[in-house]
């Protein structure tokens, strides 16, 4: 068990925790509440007066600086959180830089930090000098770079450089949401420590669309249970929480702009069946989003579970289908306060310009919430994580053990000494008008490994909730610009729709509409003759694609007409596995009719006569409202097995 009587040096390195970088490389931090526990008043007195003891000749000029200072006054200001007079709710302390000095064996220098007024908010501090072999390397606070800082004076640049090292270890972001609950971006600095506790495992990449310009990678990681104020569902029994990091790196301008898509639409845009985003932030020249890690997507789903043709599994798959296609109808015909509300960018506080930059940003649909609404919306339209209008932050040890209720953000944000928080002064005020602006969607990537898999608890009877994911394409554009022509836009091989082959190459929400009717499709084709019903599915429809100039799996085939123009045509197989399906002996009446839907009002070639994201998902809804009512309309099969049985050999080989 640790004391205060142990080497405050060993308590410190004990104290360390691992850290991985994403590309694998490992480091040591100090978690936010260790420095609380551990650099106590008593302990910082305790170990002044051991140094004191201890000290040579060599240490000479901090002695002279200590001599007659009252050790206990000292110790109580290093650990004392004193609020600012310009900002309550910021508070120094010099708690963080005495254990960089412990850690730098420079412990008794810290009265020259106290006097010259260098604390936690100063940190880290920014390297200056140093780039040739006469220039001496120094230390200076970041937005005061031109001015030395005498706390540093009679220190070998070894010394500084061993400082500068150990700082960053105090200095691990702390990721959260904003008062208001609104997804934050944090500008990190490419020396700071990012508090990940395992090593990270990248997604396999099965990419089936092809585009032009950005990369990008997803990785697996869990974050560090003190460095979080995210949601309890997506935290771990330890307290870490389980993401997924999807890196987008800086090559050109068009990668930049693959974030903003993402991130901008997810930040405007919440519901039950979209993935959740819960922060961003940008180091090393490359972007990322910080999302819950799903269990599996789409295929993993078909793969690992099998079909529940129970009247609760069936309602299951019409509620998962039915939602997908509300928060796609949402995404379509969405409503979101005026784009100039924004949101700040989290940076270091001594920023050289002195300035926290912002993003624009629009709330979500300011439509009535719905069951698959995360929620009732707050402030800005984005509802707090347990469904409330208040977000609900983590406490912390000392706080629990004040008289105050909590411990806001912004003293959380800046404990790590990682950036500031500023009001958000162009934000929406309470009386403000809703300003509300009609804005075009879409998707324009949906395919099974863009929609995820989150299991519920061990406890509940539910396969769980499929949410759409990956906006890197979307489009959110005003109400005078619905359609497009095709141009440098990604597109998936499979799932992409008959306008994107055939001129004028007009790229509309309607696309969105074939995509998920493909989706949809095999998701029928899973449920009657689970994952192999699926597979030769796949397999039948694969020819050759003159796009592709290889063979591949789309839906449709383009011919040369009489007239001798270029057409699209369904492909026959599609036609045919449909009307297999309705004949086969799991198919139920609602089957029936989902597929009927699929056929007549999704998986329509002219796009024109293609049914909308409304009107579709007012379909599902209602075979959804009905299947609730009547068992045996989701669960009882239309026609006798003896009629189907042959059919069920031809497409479902060893199907369950």
């Amino acid at each position: 068990m640790r004391t205060t009587q142990d080497n405050i040096v060993t308590l410190l390195c004990d104290a360390l925790k691992k850290a991985w970088s994403l590309d694998g490389k490992q480091y040591w931090f100090l978690p936010i509440g260790e420095v609380e526990r551990l650099i106590t008043k008593e302990a910082v007195y305790q170990e002044l007066n051991k140094q004191l003891g201890n000290a040579g000749k060599k240490d000479e000029d901090f002695i002279n600086q200590l001599q007659g200072a009252d050790l206990e006054e000292l110790a109580e200001k290093i650990c004392h959180d004193e609020p600012l007079e310009e900002n309550p709710l910021k508070y120094k302390s010099f708690r963080k830089t005495f254990a960089t000095l412990v850690l730098a064996h420079k412990p008794l220098a810290i009265k020259q930090f106290v006097d010259g007024n260098i604390s936690d908010l100063d940190l880290p501090l920014a390297a200056a000098g140093g780039s040739s072999y006469r220039e001496s390397y120094d230390l200076r606070r970041r937005n005061n770079i031109s001015v030395a800082l005498s706390c540093f004076d009679g220190w070998l640049d070894t010394e500084k450089e061993d400082f500068a090292k150990h700082q960053w270890r105090m200095t691990a972001p702390w990721f959260s949401r904003d008062e208001f609950n609104r997804v934050k971006h944090f500008s990190l600095y490419s020396e700071q420590i990012l508090p990940f506790a395992n090593s990270p495992q990248k997604r396999n990449s099965r990419r089936s669309h092809s585009t032009e310009g950005g990369t990008s990678q997803v990785y697996m990681i869990d974050i560090h249970p003190e460095h979080h104020n995210f949601h309890q569902e997506d935290i771990g029994h330890d307290g870490t929480i389980r993401v997924a990091i999807k890196s987008i790196k800086q090559q050109q301008d068009a990668d930049k702009q693959l974030f903003e898509i993402e991130a901008r639409a997810l930040r405007r845009f919440r519901h039950k069946h979209v993935v959740r985003l819960l922060a961003t932030y940008e180091q090393y020249d490359m972007y990322y989003l910080i999302f819950p890690r799903a269990d599996a997507d789409l295929v993993g789903f078909w793969k690992e579970v099998k079909p529940d043709r129970s009247h609760n599994g069936m309602v299951w798959l019409a509620t998962q289908c039915e939602g997908m296609t509300h928060a796609l109808m949402r995404l379509h015909h969405a409503t979101f306060l005026d784009k100039s509300s924004t949101f700040p960018v989290h940076t270091m506080p001594n920023d050289s310009t002195g300035l926290v930059r912002h993003h624009s940003i629009a709330s979500m649909s300011a439509t009535a919430p719905r069951a698959d609404d995360e929620g009732a919306t707050g402030r800005m339209g984005l509802a707090a994580d347990d469904g409330s209008t208040t977000p609900q932050y983590r406490l912390t040890r000392r706080a629990s053990t004040s008289n105050c209720q909590s411990v806001c953000q912004e003293q959380m944000s800046q404990r790590c000494g990682c950036y500031s928080e500023q009001s958000d002064t162009n934000g929406p005020k309470a009386n403000d008008p809703p300003a509300a602006q009609k804005v075009w969607g879409r998707h324009g990537d949906i395919k099974p490994q863009n929609i995820l898999w989150y299991r519920e608890s061990k406890h509940s009877s539910s396969l769980g909730t499929l949410k759409l994911a990956d906006f890197g394409q979307a489009e959110l554009n005003s109400q005078w610009s619905r359609s497009k022509h095709r141009r440098k836009i990604a597109y998936s091989i499979t799932y992409r729709p008959p306008e994107f082959d055939i001129p004028p190459y007009i790229t509309h929400a309607s696309y969105d509409i074939w995509s998920l009717g493909c989706v949809y499709l095999q998701c029928v084709a899973w449920m009657i003759g689970g994952y192999n019903a699926v597979f030769k599915f796949a397999e039948s429809r694969r020819s050759f694609d003159k796009l592709m100039l290889e063979d591949s799996d789309v839906f449709f085939n383009t011919i040369i007409s009489e007239n001798g123009k270029e057409e699209a045509v369904l492909k026959p197989c599609i036609q045919q596995a449909i009307k297999k399906l309705k004949g086969h002996q799991n198919c139920t009446a609602y089957l029936n009719d989902f597929l009927s839907i699929i056929e007549n009002e999704m998986l329509v070639v002219d796009y024109q006569k293609r049914g909308s994201c409304v009107q579709v998902r007012e379909r599902l809804l209602t075979l959804l409202q009905k299947g609730k009512d009547e068992v045996g309309y989701m669960c009882r099969p239309i026609l006798d097995s003896e009629t189907t049985e042959v059919q069920h050999r031809e497409i479902m080989p060893g199907g369950s």
